[in-house]
C-alpha cells in the first residue's frame, strides 16, 4: 500500500508470482540492488550499468516489469504509474526484504552474485 491508500495484492490466483518478478530482477541487476540497498555508494560495483540513474528511475523500471501486462492491474498500471511505482518502492521494502538488516543481506548477494 502507498501513503496515497493505493493498494495491490502482491500474490493473487489470478497473478501469482509479482514478488518473484521483483526478486528475480534483483538477483540479475546487482548493480541496481548496491544503489537501492547501500548508502555506502563506495562499495565495489559488479560489471554492468544501473537500469536508472537514481533509484526512482530503477523502481519505474521494476514497476513496469511486475505490472505491464498483468491480468488483474496491467490497464490500471498504464493510467497510475506514479501510483504503482510508489506501491513497488514500499512492497521492496515490505516484502523482499521485510526483516531488520535483511537489505544489507541482500545488498551483499546481490553484489556477490
Amino acid at each position: 500500500e502507498s501513503p496515497s491508500g493505493f493498494r495491490v495484492h502482491w500474490e493473487t490466483a489470478i497473478a501469482p508470482g509479482r514478488t518473484s518478478k521483483i526478486v528475480q530482477w534483483l538477483v540479475d541487476h546487482p548493480v541496481d540492488c548496491i544503489i537501492l540497498f547501500l548508502e555506502d555508494k563506495s562499495t565495489p560495483c559488479p560489471q554492468g550499468q544501473p537500469s536508472g540513474s537514481n533509484k526512482q528511475e530503477i523502481y519505474g523500471v521494476i514497476t513496469k516489469i511486475v505490472f505491464n501486462g498483468d491480468p488483474e492491474y496491467g490497464g490500471l498500471f498504464m493510467l497510475q504509474l506514479a501510483k504503482f511505482s510508489e506501491v513497488v518502492q514500499n512492497g521492496i521494502g515490505m516484502q523482499v526484504a521485510p526483516l531488520p538488516f535483511a537489505h544489507i543481506f541482500l545488498a551483499h548477494w546481490c553484489s556477490v552474485a
